[in-house]
């Protein structure tokens, strides 16, 4: 093959994954919640062990929720798209 073809092979893979990638982040997006108890449970669990009834997360910007939520559906999307990308 020549390297145009190769180039124009890697672009298509290159697209597919990212669009992989980015349907994945979506669906991710929508499960937010479920899937942030189900992170936070276990420091949850290990401060309730230490102080009484304390388990909340800090937040030091009024962007920071918002920011978390598209890292996690960032991550999530890496994670569900997996079998796509590699």
């Amino acid at each position: 093959m020549p390297v145009m073809d190769h180039l124009t092979e890697l672009r298509t893979r290159l697209f597919i994954a990212m669009a992989a990638i980015g349907l994945s982040a979506i669906v991710v997006f929508f499960f937010y919640s479920h899937i942030l108890m189900w992170l936070q449970h276990p420091y949850c669990r290990a401060v309730r062990h230490r102080q009484a009834n304390s388990c909340n997360f800090l937040v030091t910007s009024p962007l920071d929720p918002f920011a978390i939520r598209l890292q996690v559906a960032t991550y999530g999307g890496f994670i569900l798209a997996s079998p796509v990308v590699f």
